[in-house]
């Protein structure tokens, strides 16, 4: 890596009575720098160490290279899993787009712990990053998805009403089946299955997800599930474990829509019966739903009422 162009501040030689007040001194922040490469712009976070007096001014030339070189093994590790060269100059704070996938480090034989690395999707292309950036020693951003629950006949259309019970074929099955779709549309779909009874959504990266025929008539869960990307994409961990295990906090009954394209058919619970499930409707509609179109803002930063499935 090359280094170009610091944005240099001239130094003082004014003694102690010629220093700022405390107030025009500005809080820590992280310095920024990006880069162009062969697969976008990269940028990354690197903390910023406080003063003695808790606080840091306008950072000089100096210091801009010196706290980019401790994340020296980090931008190395990044340029070769990408196999791309990355220079990155310091920039700006710059709000990361709804699409862009971060990262934050916290193996400090990396970076200082807290430095942030973006990356645009398209930087990924399937590639699994080497030991050093798996988790833990990075904790990947979180993939809000969808989850669906599979099709069912299209002759059910013609039979709904409240109150009655409409079978899901999928859940029949010995492991329930599903896919979680990038509700931000930025990633493959990921397969899991899922337990009702015992309140449990796993990923599993070894299985295709279930195929989805936006023109056929399927059920989705309208709860939104955050998953970490790393997981999402079936990426192992640098520790061998397989993740923590937060199972499904959301109260029962489990509301999901009946659905074709952005139609909504029908809406109610699941309910578990026998060796299947169900959804119990308590309301019709065929106007647009709008469950699955979130903000660019709730797609980067999910709200509370969402939940974290556990990896296989």
């Amino acid at each position: 890596m090359n280094w170009h162009s610091p944005f240099d501040s001239p130094g003082s030689d004014a003694g102690p009575e010629a220093a700022p007040p405390v107030e025009a001194a500005s809080a820590p922040v992280p310095l920024h720098y990006s880069g162009a490469t062969a697969r976008g712009w990269l940028h990354v976070s690197v903390p910023r160490a406080a003063g003695p007096d808790g606080m840091a001014g306008t950072p000089t030339g100096v210091e801009q290279v010196l706290q980019l070189a401790e994340a020296e093994a980090l931008l190395a590790d990044v340029e070769a899993w990408l196999h791309t060269g990355w220079d990155p100059a310091p920039a700006h704070a710059v709000d990361a787009p709804a699409s862009a996938l971060t990262a934050e480090v916290r193996d400090p034989a990396l970076a200082p712990p807290g430095t942030r690395l973006v990356l645009p999707p398209q930087a990924l292309h399937g590639m699994t990053p080497p030991d050093t950036l798996l988790a833990p020693r990075l904790a990947w951003s979180a993939v809000v998805g969808q989850v669906h629950l599979g099709a069912v006949p299209v002759e059910a259309l013609a039979q709904l009403e409240v109150g009655a019970l409409l079978w899901l074929p999928a859940s029949f099955a010995e492991r329930w089946p599903v896919a979680l779709h990038d509700r931000a549309g930025r990633l493959p779909p990921s397969a899991g299955w899922l337990d009702l009874a015992a309140a449990r959504l796993v990923l599993d990266a070894s299985a295709p997800p279930p195929e989805v025929d936006p023109n056929a008539p399927h059920v989705v869960l309208r709860q939104p599930v955050r998953a970490p990307l790393d997981a999402w994409l079936g990426w192992p961990r640098a520790d061998g474990a397989t993740g923590a295990s937060p199972g499904w906090p959301l109260p029962a009954p489990w509301q999901a829509e009946l659905r074709t394209g952005q139609t909504m058919h029908a809406r109610g619970a699941l309910l578990a019966l026998g060796g299947g499930c169900g959804l119990r409707i308590d309301t019709l509609g065929t106007a647009p739903s709008r469950a699955v179109t979130p903000s660019p803002q709730e797609a980067l930063a999910p709200g509370a009422d969402s939940y974290c499935p556990e990896s296989d």
